[in-house]
């Protein structure tokens, strides 16, 4: 059972976040993400359809020169696909899309 869809957008320097999370759209003012501290304490584990205590988002493949969290330049959308009311497989994600950022 797919999760719906979380929107964080990152406009005064702080994550605002929606509830039920499968796609992260990180929006920065500045066609680059410049704030993403506290994004590590984000639960993307929703066995209750809705955000909880998370847990190591920074182990996540973020499509990054070493495979790891580093530069998140021009990440606009990436998708996370649950299969069983949880997030599974990370490994590379599943979707990421690299487009210019838009001011909302």
């Amino acid at each position: 059972m797919a999760l719906p869809n979380l929107s964080l957008v990152a406009l005064q320097n702080h994550l605002e976040t929606l509830h039920h999370p499968i796609t992260l759209s990180l929006v920065a003012p500045q066609n680059h993400l410049e704030t993403l501290h506290h994004l590590t304490t984000l639960s993307l584990v929703a066995p209750q359809n809705h955000l909880e205590t998370l847990h190591h988002l920074t182990t996540l493949s973020l499509v990054a020169p070493q495979n790891n969290l580093e530069t998140l330049h021009h990440l606009t959308t990436l998708s996370l696909v649950a299969s069983q009311n949880h997030l599974e497989t990370l490994h590379h994600l599943t979707t990421h899309f690299w487009q210019p950022f838009r001011i909302i």
